[in-house]
């Protein structure tokens, strides 16, 4: 099980790696419509 803070919240989530790996696709593909797949793959280290 892996702790992760979520920006702007003060506590810490317990989730596990598909769930965060999940979420990171989610965000590259919200901010995929205004910038590169691969700059934003750099970016987050995927």
């Amino acid at each position: 099980m892996i702790k992760k803070r979520i920006p702007n919240e003060s506590r810490w989530f317990s989730c596990n790696v598909q769930k965060i790996k999940q979420k990171e696709f989610e965000i590259i593909e919200i901010l995929s419509k205004e910038f590169s797949v691969k700059s934003l793959c750099e970016v987050i280290n995927i």
